[in-house]
């Protein structure tokens, strides 16, 4: 599913995919939020953790307001993605300190890095533009705050379509680094 957003007389349906560790593989699978006249819900494939810490009582959440809850699913799902992008980051960065002694290997690891980076890509900029077109409140009712949450959201997500396509352009020099030498 590409993220998206589909307006129904039964309510508003929010796709968006999430980040997961799967074995070895970092993956993304689709979600729904669904926004109707007095509830919120959410649709996977996949167990939401996120979701148990607004079960629990562990982040506070106001049920009566819809969109501000909707934000707050948003946001944990901003911050799975940068808990993923900020550690493949860092193990390029670390694996290219020394390109005289990358191994084949290191090569191979790469390339699975690559892939998950494509994939986030894939999602996060649609998500984006998403976020983006929410503002303009065509498809839900903002207050004055949730415009602003709305904003931060999108320039988290921004900045995290931007860490993505640094690290696979240092992926891409390290490779042709490594095919010179």
């Amino acid at each position: 599913e590409v993220p998206r957003v589909e307006m129904e007389t039964s309510g508003t349906y929010f796709f968006t995919r999430l980040p997961f560790q799967e074995n070895d593989h970092v993956i993304t699978a689709p979600m729904v939020i669904v926004i109707g006249a007095d509830f919120l819900m959410t649709v996977s494939q996949r167990p939401l953790p996120f979701l148990l810490k607004f079960l629990d009582g562990h982040a506070h959440v106001t049920t009566t307001q819809k969109i501000k809850l909707f934000l707050q699913i948003f946001h944990e799902i901003n911050s799975m993605y940068s808990k993923f992008v900020t550690a493949i980051s860092k193990s390029v960065r670390a694996m290219s300190v020394n390109v005289e002694s990358i191994s084949n290997k290191d090569i191979a690891q790469f390339v699975t890095f690559e892939g998950a980076l494509n994939d986030f890509m894939s999602a996060l900029v649609p998500s984006n533009v998403m976020l983006s077109n929410l503002l303009s409140g065509k498809s839900l009712q903002l207050y004055e705050e949730d415009k602003d949450l709305m904003e931060d959201l999108s320039l988290h997500t921004g900045q995290l379509v931007e860490l993505c396509r640094s690290s696979l352009k240092t992926i891409v020099n390290i490779r042709e680094a490594y095919s010179t030498i």
